[in-house]
């Protein structure tokens, strides 16, 4: 992807990021590399499920022989991090730089032969949101130091199921990942059956609880079988856990097949429902400090 800036059919957003890297660093990068999103829908004490999602990351790069780790984002050009061959902890890096910091740390922890690196990152979402972009960040820095390095196997390094779909992740498929690190590509074909994923941006951080919900041991396990079986109501009834948030009660009244507050509020829902739900979900929000995002998906390909 070294000659992406140059490529009309490469997505914007793509082709601005080495573009960026030029203007920093007064050279192209050695690779660049997109992931998409991650989006855990459930998680339990032994295993978590999520999906990939539109919205990722991209980072733009170049190898060190030094050991230093130096990270600039395009998000925010005038933050910079740079830590030296000892010093690699995202400890008291700005929140933008961590996933990335910490897919590193956990490739060097695995025994993976990589040295120093120059990354731009870049967000399709900005940071001020709620709605999480660690995972894209992370898989789109371990794709890079997978090229920069040749690479085999770095999939394992994945934190979590969310990591592994902006990794693996294939187009109507959701990833389960166990407490034993086993994996398993799951049916989650949402729009073949008329399904959507409406994720909402609340307008103020503490309108959806940061608390994640308690999920007894079990309830992904059921959530597989009913992926597997093809059946997405009971699928949706799963997602529902813990207290239910005011808005998740709205969309859950105004048809939507399940939803929960992890911290963004996640619906699923039938795409014909989709304005009505909208509007009760809307009403159950109370006035944040900017009016509320609303963001459809159905799992995509990493």
């Amino acid at each position: 992807m070294t000659g992406v800036m140059s490529r009309v059919d490469a997505p914007a957003e793509v082709r601005m990021v080495p573009y960026t890297f030029l203007r920093m660093f007064g050279r192209q990068p050695d690779v660049v590399s997109a992931a998409p999103g991650g989006l855990r829908l459930l998680a339990d004490p032994v295993a978590d499920l999520a999906v990939a999602v539109p919205w990722g990351a991209v980072v733009a790069g170049t190898a060190r022989d030094d050991g230093v780790l130096e990270l600039r984002s395009r998000n925010r050009p005038a933050e910079g991090v740079r830590l030296g061959p000892d010093e690699w902890s995202a400890d008291t890096a700005p929140n933008w730089a961590r996933p990335a910091i910490r897919a590193a740390v956990r490739l060097r922890a695995a025994g993976f032969r990589i040295g120093g690196a120059t990354l731009v990152v870049h967000t399709g979402l900005p940071e001020s949101l709620s709605i999480p972009t660690a995972a894209g960040t992370a898989a789109a820095t371990i794709r890079a130091f997978t090229e920069l390095y040749h690479l085999s196997g770095t999939t394992r390094v994945a934190a979590d199921a969310a990591e592994l779909a902006a990794l693996t992740g294939r187009a109507g498929e959701a990833i389960l990942r166990r407490a034993d690190a086993t994996v398993e590509h799951l049916p989650c074909d949402l729009a073949a059956a008329g399904l959507r994923l409406l994720v909402v941006e609340p307008g103020d951080p503490a309108a959806v609880t940061t608390r994640r919900p308690v999920v007894a041991a079990g309830t992904v396990a059921r959530a597989a079988d009913a992926l597997r079986g093809g059946d997405l109501a009971d699928f949706g009834r799963l997602l529902t856990v813990g207290e239910p948030h005011p808005a998740v009660t709205a969309a859950r009244a105004a048809g939507a097949l399940g939803a929960a507050a992890r911290p963004v509020l996640c619906v699923l829902l039938h795409v014909a429902d989709l304005t009505r739900i909208r509007v009760a979900v809307r009403a159950a929000l109370p006035d944040g400090t900017y009016r509320p995002r609303f963001l459809t998906a159905t799992p995509g390909a990493a």
